[in-house]
Order: structure tokens, then C-alpha cells, then sequence
């Protein structure tokens, strides 16, 4: 049975333009599985050992995770902020050649990460700065191929201080 797997970077927008492109009607479109609602959090590499198979088709606006689902044989299908779709690898992105010996684990519902007291007090304050964290962070997870392949993190923290004028 068909199956179409929607990123969570992909909007509304974006799906119903890939599924026009794709040839779907609304009477013929076949399960469809959102990441955001069903797998929040959820690595490139849960995705791929998971998800995908020979019958699903995995919809993305992520260059590295199309590239990647299409190196493991799989269909992606990637449509960028400008509507422009692709069903083949991109050239301009290079995967990272790491060397990573994955946990085995099972899929979960959630991969969202539990807050900490301290989390609120290190997080920027601008709505920008935030977005730019989680793509960092997201990015991380992703290079390491989930948090549990992830060993140890070093942190640095500082404080600026702030001069007050009265």
C-alpha cells in the first residue's frame, strides 16, 4: 500500500503543490503520514530505517534529507520556498562522509526533547535568533544521526554584562 510521508518542512502549500505534480486527486491520494503531528522530532535516519520503503514516497523542502533518502534508494520528492520540485539529487549538496555506529532503536512517537529548568534562561530572546538555534540544533542531531549516537556535548556559556546608565 502507498504511502506518502510529509517533512516537517514542508507547508500546506508546498504538499499541495507536490501532489498536483505527483498526479493525486483528493478521492485518489493514498495514507499520508506527518511527521509534524505523528513523529515530532524525528531523525533523517529514524525516517529512513522506519518510515520509507519501497511504496512511500517521503515530501521535503530539506535538501540534505532528499539527497540522503535518494542515496538509500528510496523516492523523495524535494520542493524548495520558490514552489520548484525535484524528484532527483541535487548536485550543490554534499553529504558529510562520518563514520557514525548507529544505535539500534525503535520507533518512538515523540523525539522531542524534555525541557530543563534551565532551558527558558539560555534560549535567545529574538524570534530570529531562535529559529537559527533550532536549524543549528536540528542540524547537530541530524549530522549525529539522532541524539542517542551522541556521547558527549561540551558547552560554553557566558554572560555578558550589561552597563546600566541611570
Amino acid at each position: 500500500m502507498q504511502k506518502i510521508i510529509i517533512d516537517e518542512s514542508v507547508s500546506q502549500r508546498q504538499f499541495r503543490k507536490v501532489i498536483d505534480y505527483l498526479g493525486f486527486d483528493d478521492s485518489s491520494l493514498p495514507e499520508i503520514i506527518a511527521i509534524k503531528e505523528s513523529y515530532p522530532g524525528i531523525p533523517d535516519n529514524e525516517i529512513i530505517k522506519h518510515l520509507l520503503n519501497d511504496n512511500s514516497i517521503f515530501i521535503t523542502a530539506d535538501r540534505v534529507a532528499h539527497n540522503k533518502i535518494l542515496l538509500e534508494h528510496k523516492k523523495s520528492v524535494y520542493i524548495d520556498k520558490d514552489f520548484e520540485i525535484s524528484k532527483t539529487v541535487l548536485k550543490e549538496i554534499i553529504l558529510p562522509v562520518k563514520s557514525i555506529n548507529n544505535k539500534v532503536s525503535e520507533l518512538q512517537n515523540n523525539y522531542v526533547i524534555e525541557k530543563t529548568d534551565i532551558h527558558e534562561r539560555l534560549l535567545p530572546d529574538s524570534e530570529q535568533q531562535l529559529k537559527k538555534l533550532r536549524t543549528k540544533r536540528r542540524r547537530i542531531r541530524n549530522y549525529f544521526e539522532g541524539l542517542d549516537n551522541i556521547g558527549n556535548i561540551d558547552i560554553s556559556v557566558s554572560k555578558k554584562i550589561l552597563k546600566i546608565k541611570y
